[in-house]
């Protein structure tokens, strides 16, 4: 009987370690800033995240140098002289989920994500407003808009290049998320914080 009972224990735990993980299968980040003569818009596919269920932890990252713009000359401005990509080739973010939700049950569940985000080098602590979709078959959605100021990551905008440029820019985060047995707890670099 014991023995029957320590099987199932066994299974039982096994079997929820390995749903308490999500990475992403794939991920997209768009960045938007005003400015007079043309607006600035980035878009990368190569947003990565992992979600710990057990404690809510959520971690991510993005190389830089990712971003595409519909013009070349946009692209080598924003790496060399607006972001310095080489020096600070990836942004991440990591935070709690301020909220315990129901992965095993599918539904929209509208939380935040209290952590931090480094961007060009710098660490400011952030409030994430987060939309959470739990779909079958294993799936998460995450969607999140939020504004991001220039002035709180060091980054000066050379005034020649872009004139009368807004100080921050809208930021929006998809990322679509498949269960798996482990976590993945990498992201990016840190760097000195700003806040």
């Amino acid at each position: 009987m014991f023995k029957i009972f320590l099987i199932c224990f066994t299974f039982i735990a096994t079997t929820s370690r390995a749903q308490t993980a999500y990475n992403t299968s794939e991920g997209r980040a768009i960045f938007f800033a005003e400015a007079p003569v043309s607006d600035i818009r980035g878009e990368s596919k190569e947003l990565t995240a992992s979600i710990d269920t057990a404690t809510g932890m959520v971690k991510g990252e993005i190389h830089i140098k990712s971003f595409a713009f519909d013009k070349s000359l946009m692209r080598k401005h924003f790496n060399e002289r607006y972001m310095e990509s080489d020096k600070f080739p990836i942004a991440s973010f990591e935070g709690k989920i301020a909220e315990v939700i129901a992965w095993r049950t599918p539904g929209s569940y509208k939380t935040k994500v209290n952590g931090s985000i480094i961007i060009h080098g710098v660490k400011s602590r952030r409030e994430f407003p987060v939309t959470i979709s739990v779909g079958p078959s294993s799936s998460v959605l995450i969607q999140s808009v939020f504004k991001v100021k220039l002035a709180d990551h060091a980054i000066e905008i050379p005034t020649l290049l872009f004139k009368e440029v807004t100080d921050e820019v809208e930021v929006s985060l998809t990322l679509n998320l498949n269960s798996v047995s482990r976590p993945n707890n990498q992201t990016g670099q840190t760097k000195t914080q700003n806040k």
